[in-house]
């Protein structure tokens, strides 16, 4: 049976435990000990390396992943710009249509300018657009929304100069690993 990574660091705690209270008592048994915690060591290495190998694994799939994203976003870029010159195509159509509508158009009921095809109906109707405005300072403040946002890189620098504990946050110690 194959012994997991917590199971071999398990026993190699319990042996250590031992080897430490019974260093003095029995010769044979310090020996059969240390000849456990050999053996214990070797596997534990043994399954670093082959964890080590999953690592490596999984950065090949992740930047296998990553190309396939950036793949897919000049993908999305190009259907995007192709999106919008289509846009861009419709709205010079309209505006076509529009000079038509102005030229040889007439006024209906409304009092908007009409032309009428054999298939379809244009009508030209005068309408509010989007809202311009040169000054903000001169808007009511009714119509202003601030944003609150936390600077997180200056807190942190802050909180650290306090040995990662203040009265309004903290930045706990955490272990990472690393492979070179």
């Amino acid at each position: 049976m194959k012994e997991t990574t917590y199971n071999l660091v398990s026993q190699y705690l319990d042996l250590r435990l031992m080897l430490d209270l019974e260093l003095e008592e029995d010769e044979n048994l310090e020996a059969e000990t240390l000849k456990q915690l050999e053996v214990i060591e070797k596997a534990m290495l043994d399954k670093t390396e082959k964890l080590h190998w999953v690592l490596n694994k999984m950065k090949e799939s992740e930047f296998s992943i990553k190309a396939t994203i950036d793949a897919h976003r000049d993908t999305i870029n190009k259907l995007r710009t192709k999106q919008k010159s289509i846009l861009n195509s419709k709205e010079r159509i309209k505006s076509l249509i529009m000079s038509i509508v102005e030229h040889r158009g007439k006024e209906n009921i409304s009092g908007n300018l009409q032309l009428k095809t054999d298939t379809e109906s244009y009508t030209i109707i005068d309408g509010f657009g989007p809202v311009e405005f040169d000054n903000e300072e001169d808007l009511p403040s009714v119509f202003k929304k601030y944003e609150l946002k936390v600077d997180k890189k200056g807190l942190r620098k802050n909180v650290l100069e306090y040995n990662g504990l203040t009265a309004y946050a903290k930045c706990p110690k955490i272990r990472r690993l690393t492979i070179r």
